[in-house]
């Protein structure tokens, strides 16, 4: 669908939206490319700051550790000593003073190197031991039963131990790494004649390490050969081997994923010893920088954007305004207004439009005039008829009815009921009265005090051949109806029952609401219609332009009630006639609300 359909949208709003449109894809997709290419720059920068870093990290440690192996290596330079623990078979003279030297070597050791470096061991025969505290040998442990004692007669080389659990002190809990160098001697220099173990602590590796700033989520890790941690400035959720899946053999950088943030990880070996360095950053803190100026220029392009919308908004107001207002006229006449014009004498399209606007109001105005006039000429013919139908209607049921009335007395006089004819008249003299006075429409009540009254002067002809019961809703009494609309219904159910059977005959009138109209009804137990005769009288009814005339005789009351309902109030009012042989005949009356 084109944008120009969207529904419900004022051309006002559909140039404001499109502008709008163009506006922000074309500075949000500037935008987002700034971004993603100023993340590319950042990432590959810190790429190399890391790679620098980790290198630099490597170097420092490797520096720390080369103490600890020249510290390992002074015995070769003091050849007294290393003749002194060639020396076996010494008295007891001999041993403490051999014993004084070397404590005094290894006193002298712990003067110069570094201090994280916490004592020296000189192993022979027997334990020697230089420290930096006041700690003693513990006289229980058999040194020969050590595994690193034994790997460094296996070896028969320098090497390192990250994690030294096996302590000649006593009580010791000191977190210390080691190196283990194997001291050789006698006449070829290739006998193991003892060796020397110097213990350092964390510290001066841990300050080394956290010098480096890696950013809160970011840190350093050193590890041993076999994957294990030895120090982690990270939080515990990543402090895992997962930072290992680059091998830091090859010195390689790369990223990882862990818990769904990545990590950039340069890994980096020590040469001098078997641990590596860690160096880990967050890709989402590096990148924090590039969301913030990403999210700095979106909404600058929202400032342009609304500042253009405004812009947009001032032009469309000064270039199209005349165009709104002719558009404004125009829901005025749809509304009927038809003395609005167009006021601006312009001489460009939109004064042609103008003008062809104001041609166009006073073209329909004078038109509606004309067709006002003609419709009411119309209306009036049309109303004069329907009053003339109506009219001859009703002085076409009464004359009817007082005729059939009138009938029935001079019957009641030739049967000698002079008494009953004498009632007979008094009751037909004040039902004339009351014909004569009625309206077009009248109360319902007004209606069945008439019919009581006709059926009173029945009721003397017929006696007690002729019952009848009338139930009417209490509410409908003040309900207007066409005047003489259940006589003629009533009159016929007489004539076709009590003289058309000898049975007796009962007529009940009653009432029902319905939600869509209200129904009176005229039931007799009478013979009921022949079908013939029903079909006849159901397609007269059905022809909404019926009119009465000779042919029509025989049902002449029913056609006349039913005509009466149509002429004033229409489709789908009327009568139904439902009958049955010998089970008697219903008229339904149907009617409208009263409000309708």
């Amino acid at each position: 669908m084109r944008i120009w359909k969207i529904k419900g949208l004022t051309f006002k709003t559909k140039l404001i939206f499109l502008c709008s449109t163009l506006i922000l894809i074309s500075v949000v997709s500037a935008s987002i490319f700034s971004y993603i290419q100023y993340k590319e720059d950042v990432k590959d920068m810190i790429f190399h700051n890391t790679i620098e870093t980790s290198e630099q990290l490597s170097i420092n440690a490797n520096r720390y550790t080369e103490e600890m192996i020249r510290t390992s290596m002074l015995p070769y330079y003091n050849s007294e000593l290393l003749a002194m623990i060639q020396r076996h078979q010494l008295s007891a003279q001999e041993q403490l003073l051999q014993a004084r030297y070397i404590n005094n070597f290894l006193e002298d050791i712990l003067i110069a190197p570094q201090a994280d470096i916490l004592r020296v061991y000189l192993i022979t025969d027997r334990v020697y031991l230089g420290t930096r505290k006041y700690e003693s040998l513990d006289s229980a442990i058999d040194f020969t039963q050590l595994s690193w004692y034994k790997q460094a007669i296996t070896l028969k080389k320098p090497f390192f131990i990250s994690h030294n659990k096996e302590s000649l002190i006593k009580s010791d809990n000191t977190r210390v790494f080691s190196i283990i160098r194997p001291i050789f001697g006698g006449s070829t220099g290739t006998e193991m004649i003892g060796l020397i173990k110097v213990d350092a602590m964390f510290d001066g590796i841990i300050d080394i390490l956290n010098k480096v700033n890696n950013g809160k989520q970011g840190g350093v890790m050193l590890s041993d050969e076999s994957g294990n941690i030895l120090y982690s400035s990270l939080d515990a959720d990543i402090n895992n081997a997962n930072v290992f899946a680059i091998d830091p053999s090859k010195g390689l950088t790369g990223e990882i994923e862990v818990d769904h943030n990545k990590y950039l990880v340069s890994n980096y070996p020590v040469q001098t010893s078997n641990w590596n360095i860690h160096s880990i950053h967050s890709l989402d803190e590096l990148n924090q920088h590039a969301i913030a100026m990403r999210n700095t220029t979106i909404y600058f392009a929202f400032g342009c954007a609304i500042l253009m919308l405004i812009i947009v908004f001032i032009s469309i107001q000064n270039f199209l305004n005349p165009l709104f207002k002719i558009v404004s006229l125009m829901k005025q006449v749809k509304q009927g207004n038809l003395e609005v014009r167009f006021p601006e004498q312009r001489s460009d399209e939109i004064g042609y439009l103008g003008n062809s606007f104001n041609r166009m109001v006073c073209q329909i105005s004078q038109i509606i005039s004309d067709n006002t006039h003609l419709v009411k000429q119309i209306y009036e013919m049309k109303l004069l008829e329907q009053e003339a139908k109506l009219s001859a209607l009703m002085r076409q049921i009464r004359p009817h009815f007082i005729y059939n009335t009138l009938n029935m007395i001079s019957i009641m006089i030739q049967s000698d009921q002079s008494n009953e004819a004498v009632e007979s008249i008094q009751k037909l003299s004040s039902m004339i009265r009351k014909i004569t006075k009625m309206d077009k429409n009248i109360p319902l009540s007004h209606e069945i005090s008439l019919i009581n009254e006709y059926l009173f002067i029945q009721q003397s002809r017929y006696s007690e051949k002729l019952t009848y019961e009338i139930h009417i809703h209490s509410e409908l009494y003040t309900y207007n109806i066409p005047s003489l609309l259940l006589q003629p219904l009533v009159e016929n159910s007489i004539i076709h029952g009590c003289e058309g059977q000898s049975e007796n005959t009962n007529i009940t009138i009653y009432s029902k609401i319905t939600p869509d109209a209200v129904q009176l009804f005229v039931v007799d137990n009478g013979p009921g219609i022949p079908e013939h005769t029903l079909a006849q009288l159901t397609k007269l009814l059905d022809e909404e332009d019926s009119e009465l005339d000779n042919r029509h005789m025989q049902g002449i009351g029913l056609l006349n009630v039913h005509l009466r309902i149509l002429k004033q109030f229409g489709q789908p009012f009327g009568l139904e006639i439902i009958s049955q042989p010998n089970l008697g005949t219903t008229i339904q009356i149907n009617l409208p609300h009263e409000k309708s």
